[in-house]
């Protein structure tokens, strides 16, 4: 099957597929999972093709979510806040192309950024530096 990846990767891959039944609060939806060999600990991801068949409406501006065939019936949208690690053999290694976009004087304030800012941004540190909204 030509799956194509989260990443924009394609590529012909000899998947399982798997019907299952999803249930959210009153729909149970069925759906087809695509299962990749030699993959663990992923998480699921559903996407568009699951929001249109539930028929979910979200409402991002009220952060809040319903189904079409109960409208009066409104959920809190609740996103994850567990910030997920991701391994690296390398942390400091630049793409090839890292860089070369930006002109002589956004090349220095970058720099400037990265001098002013060194203390939250060096290797290795695991804390939340992004903060959290509420």
């Amino acid at each position: 099957m030509i799956v194509k990846l989260a990443d924009g990767s394609v590529n012909n891959i000899n998947v399982k597929l798997a019907d299952v039944i999803v249930t959210l609060k009153h729909l149970n939806i069925p759906l087809t999972f695509i299962i990749l060999p030699n993959s663990s600990n992923n998480e699921t991801l559903l996407g568009i093709d699951f929001i249109r068949k539930a028929g979910l409406i979200i409402n991002l501006s009220t952060n809040t979510w319903l189904t079409a065939d109960r409208p009066h019936v409104i959920y809190p949208l609740r996103c994850e806040t567990s910030v997920h690690t991701i391994e690296c053999a390398s942390t400091d290694v630049l793409r090839i192309d890292e860089g070369t976009m930006l002109s002589p004087p956004e090349r220095d304030d970058l720099a400037r950024l990265l001098q002013e800012y060194q203390d939250i941004l060096h290797k290795g540190r695991t804390d939340d530096v992004c903060g959290t909204s509420h």
